[in-house]
């Protein structure tokens, strides 16, 4: 019985990696008392994946995740044993049993993200100079960022996973921005690279808080990304 849930990992636990994730939800299944399926062969693990893994500092409040156990039980009752046994801000929001097994990548169907991305405001940049700035930003055909990595730096274009990027808010000295970021087997582009590809063309620009709001099907996506120079997450 494979059961489907969304959980929120809150400000408190925002430096916790996605392993980190993982083995707290281990734990919190074992202790849980759930009849959870486990995998067979040498080192036999609960059947529990997740749809995209969240990065370190970032924040989520729609994360999927997906968990099959032994016999039924009731989707209430498994959200009330899970939040009894995870730590202070992780918290399963919901859950329902998940009918349809056609397919072995239930992820599949999930194609983007939507990042509120709340940056730093550079002296003087109202809206009009914020919009010319995204404009020309997805107007390019490659958006080249330079990261740190183990072994030094490394360059790679990230247009390719950009959906949509439009202003949420400006006030004060602060930014918000909601971005379409696309999921799939080549990767998807990190919050700490989308603004460095932003600060290209808008000098200054730093990013402060990352939180994931949505997990996306591509029609979900489709309509979120109308206009502003969005591009189909497949």
């Amino acid at each position: 019985m494979k059961y489907l849930f969304t959980f929120e990992k809150g400000e408190p636990v925002r430096w916790l990696g996605h392993l980190d994730l993982l083995r707290t939800f281990e734990r919190a299944v074992r202790r849980s008392g759930l009849p959870v399926a486990f995998s067979s062969g040498y080192n036999p693990r609960e059947r529990l994946s997740f749809a995209s893994a969240l990065g370190v500092g970032v924040t989520g409040s729609c994360e999927l995740a997906l968990l099959e156990l032994s016999e039924a039980v009731e989707p209430s009752h498994m959200v009330d044993a899970l939040n009894s046994v995870l730590p202070p801000g992780i918290r399963v929001l919901n859950a329902e049993l998940c009918l349809d097994d056609t397919t072995r990548n239930p992820w599949k169907r999930y194609v983007c993200s939507e990042f509120i991305l709340t940056c730093s405001r550079p002296e003087g940049v109202g809206p009009s100079i914020l919009k010319e700035a995204i404009e020309r930003l997805l107007a390019r055909t490659r958006v080249e960022v330079t990261t740190g990595a183990e072994n030094g730096t490394r360059t790679r274009d990230i247009r390719r996973f950009l959906i949509w990027m439009r202003p949420v808010e400006i006030t004060g000295d602060t930014i918000r921005l909601s971005v379409g970021v696309a999921l799939g087997q080549e990767g998807s582009a990190r919050p700490a690279e989308i603004v460095a590809a932003l600060a290209q063309e808008l000098e200054g620009l730093t990013l402060r808080r990352a939180h994931r709001a949505a997990i996306l099907t591509e029609e979900e996506c489709a309509e979120r990304s109308v206009g502003n120079n969005a591009r189909s997450p497949v």
